[in-house]
């Protein structure tokens, strides 16, 4: 899913629940994230291409 490739809250949750004691060395170390326009889907499925476009993701 393209939503899920530019942030995985998945990961983040994992990893704070498994190291709670460092919540602050995460919130220091926040990974950049990126805004859909930065993003290009190649090989888009039809049904949701415009959906991705409206959303900003290029197509």
């Amino acid at each position: 899913c393209a939503v899920l490739h530019t942030y995985d809250p998945l990961k983040e949750t994992k990893e704070l629940k498994k190291s709670p004691d460092k919540f602050y060395y995460f919130r220091s170390h926040y990974p950049l994230r990126r805004e859909y326009n930065a993003f290009t889907v190649i090989n888009a499925d039809p049904t949701v291409a415009d959906l991705l476009k409206q959303m900003g993701f290029k197509v």
